[in-house]
């Protein structure tokens, strides 16, 4: 996947700015100050704000990357056509991000 150095860093800065959003939930989670969402215990909730703020920022890169890669890009037109992937996937790629989540819930790490 290329991308040009102005799209490859407008991503880098998004991820940057939603680690830093991740880190505060989880300060604020470890703190104690974060406030629950009505029916979710505070690590449910974490969890949720968490894999939210990640999600949107796998969309954002996915949106950057499909906007700005060239028409005859291999990825792009797989996801465009319905062939293989979808925006969601060049957004995976583009942005370094695997799949946060399967069925609404964290995916847990087993070895």
């Amino acid at each position: 996947m290329e991308l040009s150095d102005k799209d490859r860093e407008s991503i880098l800065t998004d991820l940057k700015e939603t680690y830093d959003k991740v880190g505060d939930i989880t300060a604020q989670k470890n703190k104690g100050t974060l406030t629950s969402i009505r029916g979710m215990t505070i690590a449910e909730t974490a969890e949720a704000l968490i894999t939210y703020e990640l999600g949107k920022a796998r969309d954002r890169a996915g949106i950057t990357a499909n906007s700005n890669l060239a028409d005859d890009n291999a990825g792009k037109i797989m996801a465009t056509t319905g062939a293989r992937g979808s925006a969601l996937n060049v957004g995976q790629m583009a942005g370094a991000l695997g799949q946060q989540s399967g069925t609404g819930k964290k995916i847990a790490y087993r070895l």
